[in-house]
């Protein structure tokens, strides 16, 4: 697993990855991968994400990225709302560890982190 801010179950994922690749290169490799796995912009407390679901059927899964040369920032994490179905109130954020004691999250997380770990992959990967 990859370095965390927060090892309980609240909270964000959070890894800096190093990387030999261009910032143009990464923002093709990331756009495409989002595009791909159809994530879209949107804003989240302030900040800018890159977000999966609406939260009315599927949990809200994000992910915000940081691109510097020779390094990128992921933070990834699932949105959740004090009445599941009904998006209006969000009562924290849940990284990627454990089943975070209810059992319909499991999935989600196990999809985010699967996501997550495709993604560090292909932006890792030092240019030939």
């Amino acid at each position: 697993m990859y370095p965390q801010e927060n090892q309980g179950i609240w909270g964000r994922f959070a890894a800096d990855i190093p990387t030999n690749y261009t910032v143009e290169q990464l923002n093709g490799i990331i756009g495409q991968f989002m595009r791909t796995e159809r994530f879209r912009l949107s804003k989240y407390k302030g900040e800018i994400v890159l977000k999966k679901g609406r939260g009315f059927f599927a949990y809200q899964k994000c992910i915000k990225i940081d691109v510097r040369p020779g390094v990128v920032h992921l933070e990834a994490f699932i949105i959740m709302y004090l009445l599941r179905g009904i998006p209006l109130i969000p009562i924290g954020e849940m990284n990627l560890n454990g089943i975070g004691g209810m059992t319909p999250i499991v999935g989600p997380k196990r999809v985010l982190r699967e996501l997550v770990h495709r993604l560090i992959a292909s932006i890792s990967t030092p240019v030939a």
